[in-house]
Parts: C-alpha cells; sequence; structure tokens
C-alpha cells in the first residue's frame, strides 16, 4: 500500500551491538557544553549514593560510639580516621598493602591462566563471553577472602603485610589502628570489585548484551 512507504522498520528490542555504536557516533556530534553537561550528570548520579552512604554509615557508627556499647573494642570514627591518616603517611602501611597485592596478583593471576584455558573452549559460545569476566569477579572475591585468613594465620618474619598488621593490632589491642586495617582491606576490595564492574559493562556493550542479566 502507498500509505505504507517511508514508514521505518520495526525496531528489535535486543539493540545489536552496531546499533549502539552508531548511537555513540551520533552522540560525538552533540555540542561540548551539552556533553559535559551530560558528563557532568552521570559523575553525580554515580557519586552522591555513595557519598550518602557514607554519611549515613559514619554518622550510625558515631552514635554506636556514643552510646557506650563494647567501648574497648569498638572505636569511634574520629580515632579510627585519625589513625588510619596517621598509618598512611608511613611506609609500614604501603609495604604491607604493596605484599599483599603481589601476593594476590601472583595467586590470582595462576589460577587465571589455567581458567583462561578452560575458558577458551567455551568462547565459542557467545552469550557466555561476559559471564567469563563475571567468573573472574568472583574468583577474585574468594581470593581476597582467602588471602586475608591466610596471613592471619601464617605470619612470615620480616614481611609485613595487611594480614600480618591486623593480627598485630588485635594482639596488643591496638582496636583504633586494627579497625583502620579493616578499613583498608575494604577499600582495597570494593575498588577491585568496581574494577571488574566496569570491564564486564565494558564486553557486554561490545557485544550488545548490556540489557541480559549478568
Amino acid at each position: 500500500m502507498s500509505g505504507d512507504i517511508g514508514l521505518p522498520p520495526p525496531v528489535d528490542r535486543k539493540t545489536p551491538g552496531y546499533v549502539q555504536r552508531l548511537t555513540y557516533l551520533e552522540s560525538l556530534e552533540v555540542p561540548s557544553d551539552q556533553r559535559s553537561r551530560r558528563l557532568a550528570t552521570r559523575v553525580w548520579s554515580g557519586l552522591w549514593p555513595v557519598g550518602l552512604a557514607i554519611v549515613i554509615v559514619l554518622a550510625g557508627w558515631q552514635l554506636i560510639h556514643l552510646s557506650g556499647w563494647k567501648k574497648a573494642i569498638f572505636p569511634g570514627p574520629g580515632a579510627t580516621l585519625s589513625n588510619l591518616w596517621h598509618q598512611l603517611q608511613t611506609g609500614l602501611l604501603w609495604h604491607a598493602i604493596a605484599t599483599t597485592a603481589q601476593r594476590a596478583i601472583i595467586g590470582f593471576g595462576l589460577a587465571v591462566l589455567i581458567g583462561a584455558v578452560i575458558g577458551a573452549l567455551v568462547s565459542r559460545i557467545r552469550p557466555l563471553r561476559p559471564a567469563f569476566v563475571a567468573g573472574l569477579k568472583q574468583g577474585w572475591a574468594f581470593a581476597w577472602r582467602s588471602l586475608m585468613a591466610g596471613e592471619l594465620l601464617v605470619i612470615i618474619a620480616n614481611q609485613p603485610s595487611l594480614g600480618v598488621l591486623l593480627s598485630t593490632d588485635q594482639d596488643q589491642s591496638d582496636m583504633p589502628s586494627a579497625t583502620a586495617i579493616i578499613i583498608v582491606i575494604l577499600i582495597l576490595g570494593i575498588l577491585v570489585d568496581r574494577l571488574f564492574g566496569l570491564a564486564d559493562g565494558a564486553i557486554r556493550r561490545r557485544w550488545g548484551l548490556a540489557g541480559q542479566d549478568s
């Protein structure tokens, strides 16, 4: 029928990867000031929930400390963050971070090398290619927890690590220092997990699977 001439074809809900790339190229034609506003909005939308969560945690932490609940073993945020700042200005903490990170990277690297052989066998299955990064993310989480447990149980002389510092602080009842080390361990774990999440999202967008569940 003549009335149907010129109508665009129906759009598939599962947008192929090449369509997403074309959309990205078209977005580059947007004026720079508009792109800057979009970037600022995107950054703000990602940062404000994190900032709000930190404020809520610190406020709750301070209230618990003021209540006097297990005050001897549960220091307040002021003493803990001050202790953390002091440790960051010394070489011992950075040496411990480097030792723990080296152990984690070597162990995880060997695991990835073995897992990559298995992953190559399923690489021809398209939906499993993001799944591979998700597997790396889960593997790192298990490796990080196992490494922390190992460093708490096995102490090697003259090799400071995060686990050794945490164990020493606990033995000396230095709870502000122990809590500061726990915060460092938590931050490192979150940062690496975030990096894997970004890599997973990039691969899903590359293969046109961004709308599918992880």
